[in-house]
């Protein structure tokens, strides 16, 4: 771990928390997901549906349960589109709590980039987000230039099917 890197990170995290734990309300949880049955799904696979990752209702609810129970503000958006413009017409900026982050797991479209949408649109316009950034929601998804970025770094992750292979048997 690089401590240079991380020391300023924890302590800035320490002090949200501290401020938090005095007074909930000055932090804020903003999601935007993508829920069965109340998402749209604008462009969709042949024979698996991206409804499949779709959050289920009940959990989304549990979710947000336990975030307000901590006296936490809790805003939740089933459509990335919807967030954008609540974005764009001021909705964030007039939120109340002094420290606002966004989780995200949409994944409305296709294509590699699909979970990249909210993290860059949240980057360009300053927003934190407390999930991955744009580069790694996308490369992290595309295995072959994983593979290639470890390979690079001196990394022996093998072939993904030598890896599978390789709980089996011994080469």
């Amino acid at each position: 771990m690089d401590t240079k890197r991380t020391a300023p990170l924890l302590h800035i995290a320490d002090k949200i928390m501290r401020e938090c734990v005095i007074d909930p309300s000055r932090l804020g949880v903003i999601f935007v997901l993508s829920v069965l049955g109340k998402s749209p799904v604008r462009e969709d696979y042949d024979g698996f549906s991206i409804s499949a990752s779709f959050q289920k209702q009940n959990d989304l609810d549990d979710y947000i349960a336990a975030i307000r129970k901590f006296g936490f503000f809790v805003q939740t958006f089933v459509d990335e589109r919807d967030f954008f413009s609540w974005v764009q017409t001021g909705g964030y900026d007039e939120l109340s709590p002094k420290y606002k982050f966004v989780y995200t797991s949409a994944v409305n479209g296709i294509g590699p980039g699909r979970r990249a949408l909210v993290p860059a649109y949240c980057a360009h316009m300053g927003i934190s987000t407390l999930n991955q950034n744009a580069y790694s929601a996308t490369v992290g998804r595309h295995k072959h230039h994983v593979s290639h970025l470890l390979d690079k770094l001196g990394v022996v992750a093998g072939t993904p099917g030598r890896l599978i292979l390789g709980a089996f048997c011994s080469f």
